[in-house]
């Protein structure tokens, strides 16, 4: 949508479709992850900076690109997700032009598979930029066009199906066994999925890997509370036992010391 849509709370998820560049017929399906820009969810954001993900990066024209902070955003990027493509789109430039450093950026970040403009107002720009995604995407992203075996989708969307928000690793495992994935296509499925942000599984991680987060965007909304709350920020920051017991009181003791390690 081309118009002034509400600030996005930390981090909201939906499916994009496009049609394949190359392939008649064909449709890319997207997992398009929408990072709130404002510096209170930066927090939030390193859990789901992955080298498997095309990174849009839009800011204002009517603003500029500092107070975009786009060299902040390509560092993060570049920090943890070093081989990712980027894309930088000029939003709003119906209005002001787009007074970009392109050869600079494009020199310190090459990264960067180029700069787009777009009008919110009238949507100029907007069909040629889904053009150009699905053309990033389609050759770019490593796990896009993978052959999965039969098995392996069928494991895939019965976890994707679960009504759960969490599962013990163990029931991980199980289901992927009751759809006949092979013990070790299992460690691959599950990185993948984590890599794709269907499910949040760290499992190298040595105080994180007990649980596996079915619904990524239930812990954003969970760590968003304590990022917005006014008790927080008067502490300077300091997140206490009594503001973990009154932000997260509908969580149970073993969920609330995850979300903690988590942050």
């Amino acid at each position: 949508d081309y118009i002034d849509s509400p600030t996005t709370r930390g981090i909201e998820i939906r499916s994009v479709e496009l049609p394949h560049p190359a392939q008649e017929g064909v449709r890319l399906t997207l997992n398009a992850w929408d990072f709130g820009g404002q510096e209170i969810y930066h927090a939030t954001h390193q859990f789901f900076l992955t080298n498997r993900s095309l990174f849009i990066l839009v800011w204002n024209a009517r603003h500029g690109y500092e107070q975009g902070k786009l060299y902040y955003w390509l560092d993060a990027i570049q920090a943890r997700a070093p081989q990712s493509p980027v894309m930088v789109i000029a939003a709003w430039t119906d209005e002001r032009d787009a007074d970009l450093p392109m050869a600079d950026l494009q020199k310190k970040y090459p990264q960067i598979k180029g700069f787009y403009n777009v009008s919110n107002k009238t949507g100029q720009g907007i069909a040629e930029l889904k053009q150009a995604i699905a053309d990033c995407a389609a050759p770019c992203l490593p796990l896009m066009g993978e052959k999965w075996p039969p098995s392996w989708m069928e494991a895939a969307e019965a976890i994707r199906a679960r009504p759960e928000k969490h599962i013990p690793p163990n029931t991980l495992w199980e289901i992927m066994r009751e759809h006949n994935v092979s013990e070790a296509g299992m460690r691959v499925l599950a990185r993948w999925l984590h890599e794709l942000g269907d499910i949040l599984f760290f499992r190298d991680e040595r105080e994180l890997n007990d649980i596996v987060i079915l619904k990524p965007e239930w812990v954003n909304e969970y760590i968003a509370r304590v990022l917005e709350s006014e008790d927080v920020i008067g502490k300077d920051g300091i997140f206490t036992d009594e503001h973990m017991a009154q932000l997260w009181s509908d969580l149970e003791p073993s969920l609330r010391s995850h979300f903690l390690r988590l942050m």
